[in-house]
């Protein structure tokens, strides 16, 4: 049974990213209807991560960002992406933006 079992984690893999395209299908098909929604770039960027996009995950974050500053998840998600890649001051520069722009948005 091993030696077989490398078999079971490919095939897992191709399920598991066929899931994850037509999940990317239906948020690329929402956001036709709410563009700006960040929501759905959040949903959008941790799709395109798992399928291993990880730079299109970031830009699609970042291009959020312009459009929603003060949508302090943005900043999160971009941080935990940064850190990811091992970009660690990046990614402290990034969550510490978004901490400063919560708090200065909800006073």
């Amino acid at each position: 049974h091993m030696y077989f079992s490398h078999l079971d984690d490919a095939s897992n893999a191709e399920t598991s990213n066929s899931r994850y395209e037509q999940a990317l299908n239906h948020i690329l098909e929402a956001e036709k209807f709410e563009q700006g929604n960040a929501l759905i770039a959040q949903r959008k960027s941790a799709i395109l991560y798992k399928l291993g996009r990880k730079k299109e995950a970031t830009q699609t974050l970042v291009y959020q960002h312009k459009l929603t500053p003060n949508v302090a998840k943005i900043y999160w998600r971009i941080g935990w992406l940064l850190f990811s890649d091992g970009k660690f001051s990046n990614a402290l520069v990034t969550l510490y933006g978004g901490v400063s722009k919560y708090k200065i948005h909800r006073s």
